[in-house]
């Protein structure tokens, strides 16, 4: 079946794609920037959707997210509530929701995705549209240049798994999922291959997340 998101996937600026370079996340240099009264700022700019922002500063909110006190991932259960909406097609419900998950987690990619496509059925002002769309865009590109996807050694870095399989669906237009394993510190996506995601399997590296679980399980030691 057709993706029915595809007509917006092909709005995107530059096309879908991996990046042709990448550059693994140093997670040490990433806390201590993220940590630093810079980070506050960017974040700032990234809130009023500064148009100006590298890719650099893109990965540095992305990744910097976790080592903010407000670190948030949105509940499972909303994601739920946006796709009920979208069956239904209320993209008044769908904003209303996506809007609730940014309050949280401003660098979802999932609450920014749906917030653009909400807006652009609510025929809203192009210019919102856009700046949704391209924050989103922005923040996966971020997430691409951190790897390859091909192996676990360069698996995309990602903060959580909703933002795997966002990724998988909304940005490679993948169609049909076949399963998932974990293997060391990757989770290993099965899927149909698309036009955009030419392969069969593609990793992510989950180092984080797990890092997350641990802690909540036993603390921070």
């Amino acid at each position: 079946m057709r993706n029915p998101l595809l007509p917006f996937l092909l709005l995107l600026a530059t096309g879908l794609h991996a990046q042709d370079t990448y550059t693994l996340v140093n997670r040490d240099q990433i806390k201590k920037e993220a940590t630093a009264k810079t980070y506050r700022a960017l974040l700032k700019r990234f809130e009023a959707f500064d148009s100006t922002l590298t890719l650099g500063d893109y990965r540095l909110i992305y990744y910097g997210s976790i080592f903010q006190k407000t670190f948030s991932v949105p509940a499972d259960e909303k994601k739920r509530e946006i796709n009920g909406a979208l069956q239904k097609k209320d993209y008044k419900g769908v904003s209303d929701l996506s809007d609730q998950v940014l309050d949280k987690a401003p660098m979802s990619l999932s609450g920014n995705f749906y917030k653009a496509i909400a807006l652009l059925h609510l025929e809203s002002d192009s210019s919102a549209v856009v700046r949704y769309r391209d924050r989103y865009s922005q923040l996966v590109r971020a997430v691409l240049s951190s790897g390859d996807g091909l192996t676990c050694g360069t698996g995309f870095r990602v903060n959580s798994v909703a933002d795997e399989y966002t990724i998988i669906y909304t940005w490679f237009g993948v169609e049909k999922f076949k399963g998932q394993s974990l293997i060391d510190h990757c989770d290993l996506l099965r899927v149909q291959p698309s036009d955009t995601w030419q392969k069969d399997e593609i990793y992510f590296d989950a180092s984080e997340i797990l890092r997350m679980e641990q802690e909540l399980l036993f603390g921070n030691h």
